[in-house]
Formats: structure tokens, C-alpha cells, sequence
């Protein structure tokens, strides 16, 4: 919140292109374009007061307390004195020197065709002259003297104190200024003149309390849920609950007339549920009160006439806003609330064409519609300079009907603003009786000539809610009685029946259209009076637990960092769908795929059962510029059921999430096992992230027909499989055309999500040293490796920490035997272990292998 001293900076006044559409159109659109700014509320202070007694209290100090209470407020601005530097005595003083003036004489100065000298009674007694240039100087005008030592704003736009000045040779001492001379608003056409009679003399800020005046610039959205305060007479009554101050504004007592003037039909009680108009006569066009036209000004609405600036001034005050009609414009003696017809030619008074639709809401005479309802009026009925007979509107619209229409023709006014927060329709009656009041107030000779015409055909039940003081306790953590609770909402206006700890809390209407339906409702409205920053801070009492995380993502997080981050992969993104040619190449049946109804591509029709199509067409695109390739992909497959009927509208069995890796060398020979061994590595080690017990590798039985016969191996872990690993099938790396040896590794990812996590009991570091035994043996090469580890684990358990294949050798001299190289880690808990026990050891492991594997011991 930002407070700003002194006045609004030009290009920054708050006016809009039409600044009297809240009516629908009650007079000519402006002839100037003025600046469209944002959707803010503007609040004067000095007009607060009028219906609450706050007026003692600091307007600034306040802001605070009613930001955090009821809506932020965007900026405070202290109006009156264009001169922030200027407070206490030097700004009273400053104020003092801005009052009303008589225009008694005027005569052509001398030097200057354009200037006059102006004689001015400004109340002091004797007569004084000043030098004039504004065009609509003359005698017997009443309008506002700034005297020496005022403060106006300057051509330049900066704050000028006045002094005495001589003026092609004539000595000027004060001037007559325009509203933009003294900050309030843009027009600087001419000096401002006067329509009431004030006595010269008059202090302005007497005479128009909105002079020197403190200002809020509240912004839509925080007003947004709350209809009630779009007016000054809602947020006066929320001030006044805040500061324990009286609310004194009740709707003034008019008189109306038993003569029908003009009937109601509504043909559209759903979206119009209440519409009240009433005649009135003795009309006279005219300028505004001058304490009209700055208050007008400070809310950001630049002053018309005296009929446009009454209904503005009810909008802005009540919150409904309102619509005149000129009678003599109305057709018939029937208004008729109804649905546009599809197409329906309407112009607004802004002489924009539009083509309405079904969905919109139309104010209609016997013959044509009239309004647009809730966003404004049409030009076939606009008030003009003549009209002397009105009929005055005041009704309720459906919030998302004016809304829609709003958007659709581009017609977002202050009207159709406030009708889409859902306004309290028991508004339509307070906002008829005070526009008359106004009227009969300033416009001599006018008077109410109908009685009043009200359709609310439905009203709306009273809203009732229950709660308790346990209940508002428990939810706001703090102390807090029955009593107090009913206080507080009593103060709100809401109507409150205890009995015990027990509330029967009625809603007011103001409150119920959109804020106040449940108990939670009524626990925030006593929190924010309470004030949230005054609830005593505790810390909360809470059961930590894990998150959540499906395991599925944990799997793919855990593998995609081990094989990316450690192994160096690339991870690859390729379609869900193949060509083809590239199923073909890989061996496999297209008919036993999914085919697509309405493929991207004609060359593209199936989706992938396997990842490996795609990854091999993405090497053979680089390997001419890349001669070694690791790329890893992470994807659903789509197996299809063979059970399926065609029409079945899911004919797949699954849709696995896999992991596709490839390893590829444009340099390296057919026979070379390096890729394999470097791909058995890689997949390893990212299978040992996953806290599923250990990985390792078997022999593939019935391997895929991508892969190679021989140089394939199955992938397990915890001892289920988990996927394979293979050499590309040399049938496969013929037909795509592949230069390099490429290995694959495929990983169902769902397998390893679906096994439990193993826990790993904690090992203490031994304390005792431990003993490497390596040992080498030729074996027949159908003696796997794997049973060989086993039987040497099995030798010792108790003193056998881990044994591992380090070494495998082949050569023609033995071509029906391989050579393997074993490392056996010994070590004892309890004591360091003797050479008599590794001996004793060696023994047991030689005539093992010997005997259980047909081999040849070297060492």
C-alpha cells in the first residue's frame, strides 16, 4: 500500500471513454477521448462520513487496519494541496487561499488581444483585479479564486505556488483556475464555473468537502467477492463495524404518485428476478452542484450534467447502478424485460452496431429494445438537453448473462462491473428512492408523477446458518465465547439467536448473494475482525510422514540418473509410433501391431511394441557424424491382445512403461564383446539403485528377434527378470543398413516398481584385517560362470564376504574351453584368519571346481 500526498499526476485521473455508461447512456457520449485506465474502486473519505461517524477518524491510519479486514487497498492519495511537502499549518494555510469568487466587471487589457482584466469579488470587501485569459470569463460568473500563496498545478505539471505578477504591464494578484489548474481533473478548457449560489468568499474546501479529501483506490479483484462494498454506503457500514462507530445512512422517504405511468412484463424472471421504474417530471438539463462535479471527479468519473452525475453519484454511493430513460423515446406505455431475438440489430449509446444474441437480456418498449440490459442503453432513447419527462430504472440482472453479453460485444462499463458480482436485489429500491431525492433536492420544480412500479416476483429466502462457539474456537485456535462470536456478527448486521453456545445466525441480503453460505463463511468474518495478526502463533502439532511418490517415478528417477549422469548416456525422445520399413527391419510382424484409424503419417500407422525400432533408425541418422552412440529411452509400448475383436474400442492388453538402451560403435569389430560387457555394466549399475535386492545376469532362453541367438543375456533382479540384454541379430543390422555394432538393453520398468524394496541391514566395519584369494580355472565353455561363484560361496559361508569373475580368457589352443579368474574377499568378525585356514581353503576350492565343473586349475 503506497501513500501518496498531493494529487493524481496527469494521464492518471481515472476517467473513462464513456464516464456516464453506468446508466446505459443518459445523455451524448463525450466528444473528447479520455484515457481508459483499470477496473478500481475509488473511495472519498469525506464522503464516507456522510453515513458513518468516522469522520474524526485518520483516513491514512485507518487504510491499514482495513486492508487486512475487508480488501486491499492499492493507494492512499491526500488530495486538496498539489504540494507534498506541504502539511500541518503551511497546508491549512494553503487550502485557505482557494475560495469562491464573483466575476463583477471585465474590460480588454491593453496590451493583449486574448486577455482581460477581470474585476472579482472574492468576499474580502474591496473589489480586486486580476489578468485573465480563459475564454469563458465574463460577468456576473461565479467561480474559484486561488489567491497568493495557493498551491496549483503548473504547466509543467509540478506544484507552483502563486504570487504577484505583472502581466504585460497590469499587475495580477491570484487567478480564476480550472479544475485542472487545481489537480482535480483534466478539463483546462476554461475556468470553472459556478452553478449554485455560494456566497464569494466561501472556502472551496468548505463549499465541496471532496476538495481537500483523502482517497482509497481499491482494486477490482479485491472487491470481487464482495457485491456489498462496490458502493460507499456498503464500505461505510463495514468501517463503521471496524472502528465501533455508528452507521447512520437509511434510505431517504419519497412520495410517490397512485398514477400508473408506464407498466412492467417480465418475460425473463430468471434473468432480471427484480425491475422498479417510476416517472418523474419538471426535469431541466443542467450543470451539477459544484460539490458534485469534484467529488465526481475524485471517484474517477468526469462530471456531465446534473441528471448523469445523479445517477453516477447513485451507482457510486448505493451500488446499483441505475438507467434514464427520455419518456418521450418510449414507445407505448408497457417496459418489457425479454430475451434478445437471434440477430436482433441494437445501438448503444456509444453509436457502436451490434447484432445481439439469444442469450441476451433486452430492456424493450412496445416496439424496439432500448437497453441493453445491466451494460448500457440505447441511443433510440438517451436523455437529451431538452428532456424535461424520464423514467427511471433500477433492477437486478443474472451476473453471468450481463457478464457474457459484456465480453461478447465489448462493452465492459461500471454498470455491467457491479451487475457481475451478483448484487443484493433489495438494492434496486434504496438506489430508486435516493436518485429522487437527489433530483427533488437540486432541480427545482421537479417532482415524482408515478407511483412506484416494482416486479420481484420471487425473493429470496433468508439464508440460516448454525454454528457454535466450539466450532469457531477449534477453527481459528483461539479463545473465543458464544457470546463474543455474536458480538461480532451482530455488529456486521447479521441477525444472531443464541441459545446457550448454540448460534442461529441469519445472513443479511447484502451478504448472501455470493459471500455467506457456509459455518467456515462466518468463522472468516470473525477472524478478520478479530485481525489474523492478533491470534497467538503456535506451532502445529504434526505427524511427519514420507510423502507419497508413486514408485513407478521413483524407478524411472533413479535409473534415468544412473545411466545419464553416471554411465553416459543420451536420453532419446522418438515417436509412439513406427514405419514400417523399420518393423520389418526389425523382424517383426506389422499385422500384430496397432494400426491408427488416422495416422500423423501415412508411412507412420502403428504403434511401437517395442522401443528399438525407433532407437536403431535414431543411430543409423547419426552414426555417420557420431562413431560411437549411447542413447537411452523411457516410454510406453502398446501390446496388443490377440484375443481382441476389431470393434473392441481398447484392443490392447498393456501399455508397459520400458527403458530402451543401445550401445553402438561405427569402429568396432563383429566379434568384439567390449559393447556387451560395457552394456552389462551400465544396466547393473543403475538396477543397484533400486533398492530391490541384487542384479545379475542369466541366460536369455528365448531371446526377442531383434537380438542376436548367442550373445544375449537375461536381467534379474531380486531374482525375477526384469529385461534383457543383447547384440543387434545381424539379419536386423543387414536389412536397416546399421555400420556399427550396436548392443541393446531392454528394462521392464513396471516389473521393477511392482517388487517390494529390500531393506539392507547395516554392516559394521570389520575389525579385523581381511585376504584376497584369487583362483583360475579352465573350463568347458558350457560351465557358467555364475555356478562357479555359487560353489565357491558355498565352500565357507562364514568367513566368505564376496566372490566375483574378474577375468575371462579365450584362445584357439583350448577351443572347446574358456579360461575364468575368480577373486575370492575372506575375512573373520571376531579374528584375523590364519595361513593355515586359507590353505585348508584352497584345497576345498581346487577339488571342487575340479571335480563339480570338469576343470583345470592353474593357480
Amino acid at each position: 500500500m503506497g501513500v501518496r500526498p498531493g494529487l493524481v499526476p496527469p494521464g492518471d485521473d481515472a476517467l473513462q471513454d464513456i464516464p456516464h455508461h453506468a446508466l446505459h447512456g443518459c445523455g451524448p457520449p463525450l466528444s473528447a477521448s479520455v484515457p481508459r485506465r483499470r477496473c478500481a474502486m475509488k473511495v472519498s473519505w469525506s464522503w464516507i462520513s456522510r453515513f458513518a461517524e468516522v469522520g474524526d477518524i485518520d483516513a491514512v491510519g485507518i487504510s491499514l487496519r482495513f486492508t487486512l479486514g475487508v480488501a486491499e487497498i492499492d493507494e492512499v492519495l491526500r488530495v486538496g494541496v498539489p504540494d507534498p511537502a506541504l502539511t500541518g499549518e503551511a497546508r491549512a494555510e494553503a487550502l485557505s487561499r482557494v475560495k469562491i469568487a464573483k466575476v463583477v466587471a471585465c474590460r480588454p487589457h491593453p496590451q493583449a488581444e486574448k486577455l482581460q482584466i477581470v474585476t472579482i469579488d472574492d468576499g474580502g470587501g474591496t473589489p480586486r483585479e486580476i489578468v485573465s485569459g480563459a475564454p469563458n470569463v465574463r460577468p456576473g460568473l461565479l467561480s474559484v479564486f486561488a489567491d497568493e500563496g495557493a498551491v496549483i498545478v503548473g504547466k509543467d505539471g509540478a506544484p507552483t505556488t502563486l504570487q504577484e505578477a505583472v502581466i504585460r504591464g497590469v499587475p495580477s494578484r491570484g487567478m480564476l483556475v480550472s479544475f485542472a489548474e487545481l489537480g482535480i481533473g483534466d478539463d483546462h478548457a476554461g475556468v470553472i464555473e459556478v452553478p449554485d449560489a455560494i456566497a464569494p468568499g466561501t472556502l472551496l474546501s468548505a463549499a465541496a468537502p471532496a476538495f481537500d479529501d483523502v482517497l482509497w483506490d481499491i482494486d477490482n479483484k479485491s472487491l470481487t467477492h464482495r457485491p456489498d462494498c462496490w458502493g460507499h454506503v456498503g464500505l461505510a457500514r463495514e468501517i463503521a463495524a471496524m472502528c465501533r462507530r455508528p452507521f447512520t445512512w437509511r434510505a431517504p422517504d419519497v412520495t410517490f404518485t397512485a398514477e400508473a405511468d408506464i407498466a412492467v412484463r417480465d418475460e425473463a424472471p430468471d434473468l432480471c428476478p427484480r425491475y422498479s421504474c417510476y416517472s418523474m417530471e419538471g426535469i431541466r438539463i443542467g450543470p451539477s452542484p459544484l460539490w458534485l462535479q469534484i467529488l465526481l471527479w475524485r471517484l474517477g468519473q468526469r462530471p456531465i450534467n446534473n441528471l448523469v452525475d445523479f445517477t453516477n453519484l447513485t451507482m457510486l454511493t448505493v451500488g446499483n447502478p441505475l438507467h434514464a430513460f427520455d419518456r418521450r423515446q418510449l414507445e407505448g406505455d408497457t417496459i418489457v424485460i425479454r430475451r434478445a431475438a437471434e440477430g436482433e440489430p441494437f445501438t448503444t449509446l456509444d453509436g457502436r452496431a451490434h447484432r445481439l444474441t439469444a442469450g441476451d437480456l433486452v430492456i424493450a418498449d412496445a416496439r424496439k429494445p432500448v437497453a441493453l440490459a445491466g451494460v448500457m442503453g440505447g441511443e433510440n432513447s438517451m436523455v437529451a438537453d431538452d428532456t424535461t419527462r424520464i423514467v427511471l430504472e433500477s433492477a437486478n440482472f443474472h451476473a453471468g448473462t450481463i457478464r457474457r453479453t459484456a465480453v461478447r460485444t465489448q462493452e465492459r462499463t461500471d454498470s455491467s462491473a457491479r451487475f457481475e458480482k451478483s448484487l443484493d436485489p433489495h438494492l434496486v429500491r434504496d438506489a430508486s428512492l435516493y436518485f429522487a431525492d437527489l433530483v427533488l433536492t437540486n432541480i427545482p420544480g421537479s417532482r415524482v408523477s408515478s407511483r412506484y412500479e416494482d416486479v420481484f416476483p420471487a425473493p429470496p429466502a433468508p439464508k440460516i446458518i448454525h454454528i457454535n462457539g466450539e466450532f469457531v474456537k477449534r477453527r481459528l485456535g483461539m479463545e473465543i465465547t458464544a457470546a463474543q462470536v455474536a458480538e461480532v456478527l451482530e455488529r456486521l448486521q447479521f441477525t444472531v439467536a443464541r441459545d446457550g453456545e448454540e448460534l442461529t445466525v441469519t445472513v443479511p441480503t447484502f451478504r448472501a448473494t455470493k459471500d455467506i453460505g457456509i459455518p467456515e463463511d462466518l468463522v472468516e468474518e470473525v477472524g478478520r475482525w478479530h485481525g489474523y495478526d492478533n491470534i497467538e502463533a503456535h506451532l502445529p502439532s504434526v505427524a511427519m510422514a514420507r510423502p507419497f511418490t508413486l514408485p513407478i517415478r521413483s524407478v524411472v528417477r533413479r535409473l534415468r540418473e544412473a545411466l545419464c549422469s553416471e554411465s553416459g548416456f543420451l536420453e532419446a525422445m522418438t515417436y509412439s509410433f513406427n514405419r514400417l520399413e523399420d518393423v520389418r527391419g526389425c523382424r517383426m510382424d506389422p499385422d500384430a501391431h496397432l494400426w491408427m484409424e488416422n495416422p500423423i503419417s501415412t508411412e507412420e500407422p502403428v504403434l511401437r511394441t517395442s522401443l528399438f525400432p525407433n532407437l536403431l533408425a535414431a543411430v543409423i541418422r547419426n552414426e555417420r557424424r557420431e562413431s560411437r552412440q549411447r542413447l537411452a529411452e523411457f516410454g510406453r509400448v502398446y501390446l496388443p491382445d490377440p484375443a481382441a475383436t476389431p470393434s473392441a474400442r481398447e484392443p490392447w492388453l498393456s501399455q508397459p512403461r520400458m527403458a530402451g538402451l543401445v550401445l553402438s560403435d561405427r569402429h568396432a569389430d563383429i566379434s568384439d564383446t567390449t559393447l556387451f560387457f560395457q552394456m552389462k555394466d551400465a544396466v547393473l549399475r543403475g538396477l543397484r539403485t533400486q533398492e530391490r535386492g541384487s542384479a545379475a545376469v542369466a541366460k536369455l532362453i528365448e531371446p526377442p528377434p531383434v537380438a542376436h541367438p548367442a550373445r544375449c543375456a537375461s536381467v534379474t533382479l531380486g531374482g525375477a527378470p526384469v529385461g534383457w540384454i543383447a547384440q543387434v541379430h545381424p539379419m536386423v543390422r543387414r536389412e536397416l543398413g546399421l555400420e556399427s555394432v550396436v548392443v541393446m538393453a531392454c528394462i521392464d520398468l513396471d516389473a521393477i516398481a511392482a517388487q517390494p524394496k529390500v531393506v539392507v541391514p547395516f554392516s559394521p566395519l570389520p575389525r579385523f584385517p581381511g585376504m584376497e584369494y584369487d583362483l583360475t580355472a579352465l573350463v568347458p565353455k558350457t560351465v557358467s560362470a555364475d555356478d562357479i561363484i555359487r560353489a565357491l560361496r558355498d565352500l565357507a559361508p562364514e568367513i566368505t564376504r564376496d566372490v566375483t569373475c574378474f577375468a575371462v580368457y579365450e584362445s584357439p589352443k583350448f577351443p572347446d574351453r574358456r579360461s575364468l579368474s575368480f577373486r575370492l574377499h575372506l575375512a573373520h568378525k571376531e579374528r584375523t584368519l590364519t595361513q593355515e585356514e586359507l590353505l585348508e581353503l584352497h584345497g576345498k576350492a581346487v577339488q571342487t571346481v575340479q571335480k563339480t565343473f570338469d576343470a583345470q586349475v592353474a593357480s
